[in-house]
């Protein structure tokens, strides 16, 4: 009996009507290939699976509208990618062992460059972060020297950052708008200029407030006058702390407490017990710092 003879897969492009077709490698090392695409005529890329895993691709730097297709040795379509406007294109499919078609199609008639990225293996995201100073009054750009992520299979406005928790002294902007917890932006966001950070302040630890301090710390500016319990002597009595916009001093070292009474500037006024409590009233004497 004859049995109809199967063509190899690996005469595949034979079988395309004269069609050219670019025979590339599908390998565990990432395959970058750039391209141009005109007049509405797609592009066929040819590569063979020497056995059974899953294929990664990647079609992103276009100027116009192009979509990405796998398809299998008879030209159906496994699976295909159809992002809208300039949004890159991704792929990830299983496969068996065989041959297999990438059809580039350009949306328009407009010529464009475009790259194509195939591998078998998903390579894991690298990621980078610098160091940035921020302003508290103007918006500071962040930049891919302050925050990086690249991947060898994916372009850089599929790498999507995701706020988990919102900065607690300032805010992170997209093109001047607040974003919080659960906004998401992309590399190409950030590689493009449209994230920055606002400071709003920071925070600092002053030192430990007394619970005999009924008014609270006093302000002027960015000075603060307090007491607090303890002080460098360790002792149970409250003693003098003084915040200048940069360091915080204590004032006292004794084994009385104190009372916070003023501060205008560095002009600080506050009160020393100096005797004994007598039916719940102690006497204090004044003290004036300049």
């Amino acid at each position: 009996m004859a049995h109809p003879k199967r063509t190899p897969s690996t005469q595949l492009s034979g079988q395309l009507s004269g069609r050219s077709v670019r025979r590339i490698s599908a390998t565990e090392s990432p395959t970058d290939i750039s391209g141009q695409l005109s007049k509405r005529k797609d592009l066929l890329y040819q590569f063979k699976m020497a056995r059974s895993g899953t294929v990664y691709l990647g079609l992103g730097e276009f100027s116009s509208d192009v979509d990405l297709a796998l398809l299998n040795s008879k030209q159906r379509v496994v699976k295909k990618s159809t992002q809208a406007g300039l949004a890159s294109e991704s792929i990830s499919s299983p496969l068996k062992k065989g041959t297999y078609l990438i059809r580039v199609q350009p949306k328009t008639s407009d010529k464009t460059s475009f790259r194509l990225k195939l591998g078998t293996t998903d390579p894991s995201l690298n990621l980078s972060n610098g160091r940035l100073t921020a302003s508290r009054s103007e918006a500071t750009p962040i930049t891919s020297a302050a925050l990086r992520a690249t991947d060898r299979l994916q372009f850089s406005d599929q790498l999507r950052y995701r706020i988990t928790t919102s900065p607690r002294n300032g805010q992170l902007l997209f093109n001047g708008v607040a974003l919080g917890a659960g906004d998401s932006f992309t590399q190409v966001d950030i590689d493009k200029g449209r994230l920055t950070y606002r400071g709003t302040g920071g925070l600092k630890v002053l030192g430990s407030a007394s619970n005999l301090l009924a008014n609270g710390p006093l302000v002027s500016g960015v000075n603060l006058l307090w007491v607090g319990t303890g002080g460098s002597d360790g002792g149970s009595d409250t003693e003098v702390f003084f915040y200048d916009g940069s360091n915080t001093r204590q004032l006292t070292q004794n084994n009385v407490n104190e009372r916070a009474e003023g501060i205008d500037g560095n002009h600080l006024v506050w009160a020393s017990q100096i005797g004994a409590v007598n039916q719940g009233v102690a006497t204090y004497e004044l003290f004036d710092f300049d």
